[in-house]
């Protein structure tokens, strides 16, 4: 057995060698689980005030669920100690995944002596994944193979396992579901929270978070050393939460444990951090008994339901996982996802009724040029087979999303990705309206020059195609996904209405950030012109609550750059940016 081992170990090295001289060392990622905060309601805190679990929850996390738990992908070089940890915070409805992009190639550049932490609000273990993970195993075997028939079928009991009721087989009735093993030791199909099911996150504010990232912080302190670099950030609201954690006292007494004196700086990337106290803040009775509301069954929701009001955010979450596996094993196949109860119904059905890709489906939610919130874009490339600005909803919702295309036989929508040589035959962005032919006409979109300083926020210079859709698609499904399914919602609004001081509540060991004047690390801020923060003075505010001198304040806007490109882009211009700032930290 030990020659055994050692001839395996051999054949490790030896590969691991050859990988060296082919491409470098070679960049993981490993999904961590570790005890958290441990918040007295949620199950398996052992307090007297735990919340009991719902069967839905013991089938999804056992009879027993430990919830007090951090989530985070690291991704590193294997067997390399890093010099500097940064652990980043995802944004509105994002998960680790959303870091995927970025975390490789901070990594790759500096040869592992960063690594990058992205956190999983620990929401995520919510998630019924059972689907995605059996699909990419089927579907990554079924590749291998040269399976054409084995993956469509991998893929399409994908579908049939988070979305009861679809019709794949076009014959008019519903498809059976496909079910797994659950933790119960039954079968199930998509095991579903409703809002009793988590009664228990609301007490998953603003304290629960940044102490299970506060957990994070002291084991990547104890990993880099005490010469070591620990860097906290966050992408869009993900910057919010920097501010917050840099401003929080952990110790709720007379002594002071802010989260800024635990790290050796802050990463604002397309977001301008917490806000002031808003004048809607409430007192202390009517904060618990919101708090209250939240926890008792039948009470407002804990979790985001719906997206702009119309949309099931929790069937998106899942989709988006289906949508990059479909979108990287079978690009170029008629999208399975608009078979589905959430794409073939209203008001979905209607936005995407035209017939598209695997692979264009994720450009018409999520490319600058059809997308209508600049929170959700990044720059993907172009379709120019088939017209691309009907919407007769105007102002109402701007933009040029791809609505009903009425022609017919209606072609089938294809996506040209940014290294697509064909692509400047349609330069991509901004759609012109249709000409008399029926055509759309495009321009590459001059935004004009950068407004100066104190003029209202817009969007500048000349916009570019960095992010090519496979690297998007692999982060909707990798190691961590790029959603958060469950985005909870009841419990951090409240805490938010007190922006970056809650000193007005008065409950300390419920809410305490009062260090945000104190805080005096150095910052790093990354915009975007075609973004959010498109300009320094999105940074303004913040940087001017706090105590970190104008010298230790860098703030730079990538022309040309989306929300998500900042994250997601080819060659990224950030990457260079950060890790140069990372290596001139001193702690």
């Amino acid at each position: 057995m030990p020659t055994r081992i050692a001839i395996f170990a051999l054949a490790v090295i030896a590969l691991l060698a050859q990988g060296f001289r082919c491409s470098g060392p070679p960049v993981v990622q490993l999904r961590i689980e570790r005890p958290g905060f441990q918040e007295p309601h949620t199950p398996g805190s052992g307090d007297p005030a735990e919340l009991a679990a719902t069967s839905t929850v013991q089938a999804l996390r056992g009879p027993t669920p430990r919830l007090n738990r951090t989530l985070s992908v690291r991704t590193k070089i294997p067997f390399r100690r890093p010099k500097a940890v940064l652990i980043l915070m995802p944004g509105f409805l994002g998960g680790a995944g959303t870091f995927d992009p970025i975390a490789r190639d901070l990594v790759k550049a500096s040869h592992g002596r960063i690594e990058v932490w992205a956190i999983d609000r620990r929401s995520n273990l919510l998630e019924d994944r059972r689907g995605g993970i059996v699909t990419r195993v089927r579907a990554e075997l079924a590749s291998h193979k040269g399976d054409s028939t084995a993956l469509q079928a991998a893929i399409d009991d994908g579908v049939r396992f988070y979305f009861e009721g679809s019709d794949l087989d076009g014959d008019g009735f519903p498809d059976a579901p496909f079910t797994l093993p659950d933790r119960s030791g039954a079968r199930s199909s998509f095991l579903r929270l409703q809002q009793d099911d988590a009664r228990f996150a609301a007490y998953w504010g603003v304290d629960t978070i940044v102490r299970d990232w506060k957990a994070l912080v002291d084991e990547a302190r104890s990993v880099v050393g005490p010469h070591g670099v620990v860097v906290v950030g966050g992408h869009s609201l993900g910057t919010t939460w920097t501010g917050l954690f840099a401003a929080y006292d952990f110790d709720p007494g007379p002594g002071v444990l802010a989260g800024y004196q635990l790290v050796d700086g802050l990463l604002l990337l397309e977001g301008g951090g917490p806000r002031a106290p808003s004048p809607s803040a409430p007192g202390l009775a009517s904060y618990q008994a919101t708090i209250a509301d939240l926890a008792s069954p039948g009470g407002s929701d804990v979790f985001l339901t719906d997206l702009f009001g119309f949309v099931d955010a929790v069937s998106l979450g899942a989709a988006g996982e289906l949508n990059g596996l479909a979108g990287k094993f079978l690009p170029d196949e008629p999208s399975v996802l608009q078979k589905t109860s959430l794409f073939g119904g209203f008001p979905l059905s209607l936005l995407l009724s035209a017939p598209m890709t695997n692979e264009a489906l994720p450009g018409f939610f999520l490319d600058d040029d059809f997308s209508t919130s600049a929170a959700f874009s990044a720059s993907l490339g172009f379709s120019d087979n088939g017209p691309n600005a009907f919407n007769p909803f105007g102002a109402l919702i701007p933009g040029s999303f791809l609505l009903a295309d009425f022609t017919l036989p209606q072609p089938l929508r294809t996506w040209k990705n940014i290294d697509d040589p064909t692509l400047p035959s349609c330069p991509p962005n901004n759609p012109q309206p249709a000409t008399g032919s029926g055509q759309v006409g495009c321009a590459i979109q001059d935004n004009g020059p950068k407004p100066p300083p104190g003029a209202p926020p817009v969007q500048w210079g000349v916009e570019r195609e960095v992010t090519k859709m496979q690297t998007l698609l692999r982060s909707l499904y990798e190691t961590g996904n790029a959603s958060e399914w469950y985005f909870v919602s009841g419990r951090p609004n409240l805490d938010f209405t007190f922006g970056r001081d809650s000193s007005a509540l008065g409950a300390p060991q419920l809410l305490n950030v009062t260090q945000n004047a104190n805080v005096d690390v150095p910052v790093l801020a990354i915009g975007a012109s075609n973004g959010l923060a498109t300009t320094e003075d999105a940074f303004a505010d913040y940087l001017g609550s706090i105590a970190t001198p104008p010298a230790d304040q860098q703030v730079r806007i990538l022309e040309g750059y989306s929300h998500v490109d900042v994250l997601t882009a080819e060659q990224n211009e950030a990457v260079p940016i950060i890790q140069t700032w990372v290596e001139s930290l001193h702690p």
